[in-house]
Order: C-alpha cells, then structure tokens, then sequence
C-alpha cells in the first residue's frame, strides 16, 4: 500500500523500495501494488533488510526517489526510529486503468453485500468469521469493521474471511448451476 502521489515514483522506476515498520514479505513474493484506493500494479520483492532512520543511506535515498534528509524525516515521523524493514521490488506489472479491488477480489458487490449474501447462503461459517461478516454487512467497510476490532492491521484478516467465504459461495453457485 502506497500514499497516492509515491505510484508516479514507482511507475517511473525511480521508486524501487518501501519502507515499514513490520513485513511478513520475503525475497520471491508477488505482491500487488495499492495506491489511492485501487491496484495500480505488481511486483516481485528482491530483498527484505532492516535499519534503522540513522542507517538509512544515499542507497535507500536513491531507491525511494527521494534526498536522504526528507526521507529520514519522512520516516522518523512515520516510525520513529526503531528498526525497519527496507523491502526492494521491481515492478512487473501496470495495470492502467488501476483496477478496483472490490471487483477483483469480491466479484464486483460491496463488500457488505457480499457479507450479507455468504451469510444468507454458506453454511459452516466458523463464530469469528461470522462475527466478522455479520458487521461488515451491517457496515459495509473493512476499514470500519477492523478499527473497531482494533486497528487496520485486521483490514488483511477481514478481507481473507471475506475472500475464504466468498469462494465458497462461488464454487458452491458454479457447481449447482448458477
């Protein structure tokens, strides 16, 4: 996930890593890119290394796009300066126009309708997932569903359930027929 104005960057080839504060990211993953609230591409991670703000050197400066004053700055704000994890990628994909992760990953509903329609129609839902699905379709925001369940850290929980239950419905419409 990147602030909007960092997908010029990275389309350019000029921004060639992320830094975070946590990854579960290894060398070989495909990941994609999410900018202003859509895909907007893809990427092969590199390489995973950590530092800290003051380690931080004209390398990184350079593969973030931006001068190792700001940059520092920047993430000093971010995180303060406990250890970070530098991810590198090269981009490998651009999808232009960005594609719209509702359609792509919920078959075009809203999430909330979604949720309301695995709720009427999968049986066996497990009690967390249902509580899960049960607000979002209340809601009809991960983002909202996940503040509440702590923070949006469970954004990548929710829409897993989402997606676990939602194939279920699909596969279960492919082979009756629907």
């Amino acid at each position: 996930m990147l602030k909007e104005e960092f997908w010029p960057l990275v389309r350019s080839g000029k921004k060639r890593i992320t830094i975070r504060r946590f990854t579960r990211l290894k060398p070989g993953d495909e990941v994609y890119i999410h900018a202003g609230g859509k895909i907007v591409g893809e990427a092969r991670i590199l390489r995973v290394y950590e530092k800290t703000v003051d380690e931080l050197s004209e390398e990184e400066a350079e593969k973030e796009g931006i001068p190792l004053p700001k940059l520092r700055k920047l993430i000093s704000k971010m995180y303060g300066n406990g250890p970070l994890k530098i991810i590198e990628f090269e981009l490998t994909r651009i999808y232009d126009p960005p594609l719209d992760p509702e359609e792509l990953f919920y078959s075009k509903e809203r999430p909330g309708a979604l949720a309301k329609r695995i709720l009427e129609q999968v049986e066996d839902i497990d009690p967390e997932a249902r509580r899960i699905l049960e607000r979002l379709a209340e809601t009809d925001s991960i983002r909202q569903v996940a503040m509440e369940m702590g923070g949006l850290k469970y954004r990548k929980k929710i829409r897993a359930v989402l997606r676990r239950y939602a194939s279920l419905l699909f596969d279960g419409a492919q082979s009756s027929g629907e």
